[in-house]
């Protein structure tokens, strides 16, 4: 809730995550359930494995590399928010945008055991 901070709540598919706080000062959206993620398994316990996972956490990573991938020479991470939110997509009439996160095809937490 801190100006200069962008807030990001989580989606489940196209509606707000049960877990996600609807407060006013949430200032983006993006997919928080079933977020393909690597998985660690503990020590000695093999590496390279994926899950599927929730959390506004994720959500907040979709745009923050959304924000990332915009911003470079003579463009601020402000910049790149701003035309991020005029570029995208409003889940509400408050104008909040979703940021939409795509994967690779062969993307490895597709296959069917979550092994790349």
């Amino acid at each position: 809730a801190l100006d200069g901070v962008v807030c990001v709540g989580a989606l489940d598919g196209d509606r707000p995550a049960d877990f996600s706080p609807l407060v006013p000062w949430v200032d983006a959206y993006a997919q928080g359930v079933g977020v393909a993620s690597t998985c660690d398994l503990g020590p000695g316990q093999p590496t390279g494995r994926f899950g599927r996972w929730n959390g506004t956490s994720f959500a907040a990573a979709i745009v923050s590399g959304a924000i990332a991938r915009r911003v470079g020479p003579g463009r601020s991470a402000r910049a790149a928010w701003e035309e991020l939110r005029e570029h995208s997509d409003p889940l509400d009439g408050d104008g909040r945008p979703v940021v939409a996160s795509t994967a690779p095809s062969d993307w490895p937490a597709d296959h069917p055991d979550g092994k790349g």
